[in-house]
């Protein structure tokens, strides 16, 4: 199957935003045939790290065609858990993140609308408008929108202005996030034959994490309809004769919310998860120079994203927000518990990470 659809699948996975919702299911698709080969071909005893004999599953992913399909599927992670909005919208990252020393990912030339010029997916999106976008605030992206509005009609550009169909899109491409986040958790219980970019994850966790407390904030802090109406109508969105397009724009953004911020929670949740597996997997791997790196890579990139997150202690947006609060008190463990495996790890090699950066 991957063989006879491989140019297909290259063009959906290298050409988003176009046909999204098939990228979606392939991402599902993907997930689910690597955890079905995983169980019919399930290994009595464990191979040791770095082993290739993997069964089934290992086969499958020493393939030619798998692999670079597999790299098309990691890039896209990282450029969409960095670009859930425009970056315009997004709040500062931490700086150890920002360090030049790392390559970021708008210069990897795989989305095909990044370029050397650091444009992202939402370029081609704001290239050309929807003629029957509705105008509506700006979503909260960071910790300075908790409560309030970035005014939406602030840009002569109505290219740049937030609408129901941006907010659509971003709740598919948050979807497709999640679908290539579960590949990968999946991915490393099957093999641990996978590289992968920390500082890129990292900066996804960021984004995620703070957009989805932003907006569990708001919702949260305008609870009703009349609440919502009359803040928007403070901050000047709109037309100040229309209250009736006030009330019918602020339901429509405590819908799209009420999606989307558990979505990125659930997102910032499996990169943490994601951490975890990764972080057990190096413990128990071989010492070489490789694996030091790795170790130390995911220890500063990881250990950079709990401070800024406050994950430890606030646990995360809009995830256990109202169907589980044992849920959120479940990340704030394991936020906890990954601190402690890293800075362990990370003590190991002082010497290591002194010299390598």
């Amino acid at each position: 199957f991957l063989q006879h659809n491989a140019d297909v699948i290259n063009r959906l996975l290298s050409e988003f935003p176009s046909d999204g919702d098939v990228t979606k299911e392939l991402m599902r698709c993907l997930f689910l045939t690597l955890g079905s080969l995983a169980e019919v071909d399930k290994p009595d005893v464990r191979p040791p790290i770095g082993s290739s004999d993997y069964g089934a599953p290992g086969r499958l992913l020493r393939d030619s065609t798998y692999a670079n399909l597999e790299h098309r599927v990691l890039e896209l992670c990282y450029h969409l858990s960095q670009y859930p909005f425009p970056q315009r919208l997004l709040p500062s990252l931490p700086p150890n993140l920002n360090s030049t020393q790392y390559r970021d990912t708008l210069e990897r030339p795989v989305v095909s609308v990044t370029t050397t010029e650091q444009r992202t997916w939402w370029d081609m999106v704001e290239s050309t408008p929807h003629p029957m976008q509705k105008e509506m605030a700006f979503p909260p992206t960071g910790p300075s929108d908790l409560g309030g509005w970035q005014i939406g009609s602030s840009s002569d550009d109505i290219a740049l202005r937030w609408s129901d169909i941006k907010y659509e899109l971003s709740i598919d491409t948050a979807g497709i996030l999640e679908a290539c986040l579960s590949y990968l958790n999946q991915r490393i219980i099957v093999s641990p034959l996978l590289t992968l970019d920390w500082y890129a994850l990292a900066k996804g966790f960021c984004r995620c994490a703070d957009a989805a407390r932003s907006m569990e904030g708001r919702l949260r802090n305008h609870s009703s309809p009349d609440e919502l109406t009359n803040s928007m109508f403070h901050a000047g969105i709109g037309d100040v004769n229309q209250k009736e397009t006030f009330s019918q724009s602020s339901k429509m953004e405590k819908q799209y919310l009420s999606i989307l911020g558990p979505l990125l929670g659930r997102c910032s949740e499996k990169i943490l998860y994601l951490a975890v597996g990764y972080s057990r997997l190096l413990s128990r791997e071989a010492l070489s120079e490789k694996t030091r790196k790795s170790i130390i890579d995911l220890s500063t990139a990881i250990l950079a994203t709990l401070d800024h997150t406050r994950v430890e202690h606030m646990g995360l947006g809009c995830v256990g927000m109202a169907e589980d609060e044992e849920r959120r008190d479940g990340t704030k463990r394991v936020a906890s518990n990954l601190r402690k495996m890293l800075e362990s790890q990370l003590k190991q090699f002082e010497p290591e990470y002194e010299r390598l950066y």
